[in-house]
């Protein structure tokens, strides 16, 4: 399909490729989870090497998130989870807006931590795990031209 115009042909990869995607999601999974089953011992040794290599990494890590952390209290969480339910009725992701089962919600950042983000009430929100992970360390906004939502 020839395009003269350089924008309409990213638009229609882009269409192309999320439809191509939804087709082939499931099975992408069950590939995803054979192939676990079936190096289930080689996974957990490179695993294992990558930690003990980048230990130290590792630490770091872990000593900023909590750093980071340490200011939420469980009171604010509990506001954002019952206030998520009052407005939409059940628990809904605030990206997607699809309801969220139990055990696939996140609790959410619109500025990320690592942007100079905050742990307050009004930068927080309850998100599902797929839209969480796409989003990643973008701001709302990006993330919302990304998805190409206006």
């Amino acid at each position: 399909m020839p395009f003269k115009d350089k924008e309409k042909k990213k638009i229609w990869m882009k269409k192309y490729r999320r439809e191509w995607y939804l087709e082939h999601k499931e099975e992408s999974r069950l590939r995803h989870q054979k192939y676990q089953k079936e190096n289930r011992e080689k996974i957990y040794e490179t695993a294992k090497k990558w930690k003990q290599k980048n230990r130290l990494r590792i630490i770091v890590y872990e000593q900023n998130r909590r750093s980071l952390m340490k200011d939420l209290t469980l009171k604010t969480i509990q506001l954002v989870y019952e206030d998520n339910i009052k407005k939409y009725g059940t628990l809904t992701c605030y990206l997607c807006k699809q309801s969220i089962l139990f055990g696939n919600d996140c609790l959410e950042h619109k500025m990320p931590l690592s942007r100079n983000g905050s742990n307050n009430y009004n930068n927080l929100e309850v998100a599902c795990r797929e839209c969480n992970t796409s989003k990643s360390n973008k701001t709302l906004e990006e993330y919302l031209i990304n998805k190409g939502v206006n």
